[in-house]
């Protein structure tokens, strides 16, 4: 199957798809293998002006909505995916995207209501037992969608999996937007109730608000767990109300766990701002901080420029990148003497002749990262083998050096000589000079030639 998918409605008119008949059934859009599809939503509902949007029309669409139209399981796979005009969704009870991209040019409605299909690009409205589940699989979503409420929601479970890659602007007018429900409604950019996860992918997630006086603007948001596991996370959420919550780029009631990703986030708002929030706790596992810092706020960690703990903190941005792997070692010395590296990956030192045996205190060991860390030195041989082990900043990846270290002997002094009479001979290297004390005018030299035992066998007398 090639050539494009043209989908259309009479009713509703905002180009939504779901479901008129069976709630629970399912259906799904793919092209045949090996073939490439395009699929067109769209609908010529006027968004322009939100005084166009009836709020008793609204009233019963919900209705209708959340009792019977959407209740069944959508699958788009294999597909491009365009959404044009005003207003064009994807919703259901569960939905997966899978093997696709969607290119985004739309206006949504906005700020209705979480159960609203025309203020969500992609959403699952099921929970429990019916499901409720939204999974984005090896699938590219970008463009510009303009007054979202939603942009991405599972109310069950989200997962951004397998090389997906989200990238889209989001621009809020506030009088595009509807935002008059209240603390009930917000803008965020991925939601989900009881858990979220990015996995193997990219997400950027640029939110302009600063004209908005609506509610909370967060840019992912989970009621439960938040997973970032080998991804690379962008948000940056804008607002400029003192009026509203404030901005949260990332945020989770429950833990949050970022493993072997790059996490950049910023907020910003003339109330309340958090770059980084997660209510329960937040495990960094293979990544570092390296703007911002890590607090403790009630029962949960931030990371924050500002004080997080502030009545309104003032935001900015935050960096998490990923951890070195570098465990090497740039120098070591032992007593201040500088230990050479091996072809067999060992250190050797030589200290001055004499020296006594180095303890631990003496070995100095500088790794080449100033972010890896250095065991204390052990020794079994009383210090002349030494090992010490580097772990590099990711805290998994280590190497354990051995360190080789010599002392030669004193040198040994040379033998010393009495006279017959008592007086004494320093010599040195067979040398050897005296005074008699028959004469102080007398000079005697002495050069002697001795045994190991220190016999004399050959002298001379000078007068």
């Amino acid at each position: 199957m090639g050539g494009s998918l043209n989908y259309g409605w009479t009713y509703p008119a905002f180009g939504v798809v779901c479901q008129t008949g069976d709630p629970t059934s399912s259906f799904s859009f793919t092209s045949a293998a090996g073939d490439s599809a395009t699929l067109t939503l769209g609908s010529g509902y006027d968004c322009t002006e939100v005084k166009n949007y009836d709020l008793s029309t609204v009233t019963a669409l919900i209705s209708n909505y959340s009792n019977e139209w959407c209740k069944s399981t959508i699958t788009i796979q294999n597909l491009d995916v365009v959404l044009t005009g005003e207003a064009a969704t994807i919703t259901g009870d569960n939905v997966k995207v899978e093997d696709s991209s969607i290119t985004v040019g739309a206006r949504m409605v906005g700020g209705v209501s979480f159960p609203d299909p025309v203020s969500q690009l992609l959403t699952s409205n099921g929970s429990g037992a019916t499901g409720g589940s939204l999974v984005i699989d090896n699938t590219v979503i970008t463009g510009t969608l303009k007054d979202p409420a939603t942009v991405f929601e599972g109310d069950s479970a989200l997962d951004v999996v397998n090389g997906s890659v989200i990238d889209l602007e989001l621009p809020i007018e506030t009088s595009k937007h509807r935002a008059y429900l209240g603390s009930y409604m917000g803008v965020y950019g991925l939601n989900a109730i009881t858990s979220l996860k990015i996995e193997d992918s990219e997400v950027s997630l640029d939110f302009d608000a600063s004209t908005y006086s609506g509610d909370a603007l967060i840019g992912i948001d989970v009621m439960g767990d938040l997973v970032i596991e080998d991804s690379t996370v962008t948000v940056s959420t804008t607002e400029g109300s003192a009026s509203i919550p404030g901005a949260k780029a990332i945020h989770s009631v429950d833990t949050m766990t970022i493993n072997n990703s790059k996490v950049t986030a910023t907020a910003t708002s003339e109330s309340a701002a958090y770059e980084v929030l997660a209510d329960q706790g937040l495990a960094l596992t293979g990544c570092a901080v390296r703007q911002g810092t890590v607090q403790t706020v009630n029962t949960g960690t931030a990371v924050s420029q500002s004080d997080a703990s502030a009545a309104k903190p003032a935001g900015g941005t935050v960096l998490i990148d990923l951890a070195a792997t570098d465990a090497t070692v740039a120098s070591v010395t032992v007593a201040g003497s500088e230990a050479t590296l091996g072809a067999d990956g060992s250190y050797s030192v030589e200290l001055p002749a004499g020296s006594s045996a180095p303890a631990a205190s003496d070995i100095v060991v500088t790794p080449t990262d100033a972010n890896a860390t250095v065991s204390t030195p052990v020794t079994s041989d009383g210090g002349r083998t030494w090992t010490f082990t580097v772990t590099a900043e990711d805290g998994s990846t280590a190497t354990t050096y051995t360190l080789h270290v010599s002392v030669p002997p004193a040198p040994t002094p040379g033998p010393s000589t009495t006279t017959d009479s008592g007086d004494t001979a320093a010599s040195q290297d067979g040398l050897a000079a005296t005074a008699d004390p028959g004469s102080a005018a007398t000079l005697v030299a002495l050069l002697a030639v001795s045994t190991g035992s220190g016999a004399l066998l050959a002298s001379r007398r000078l007068r």
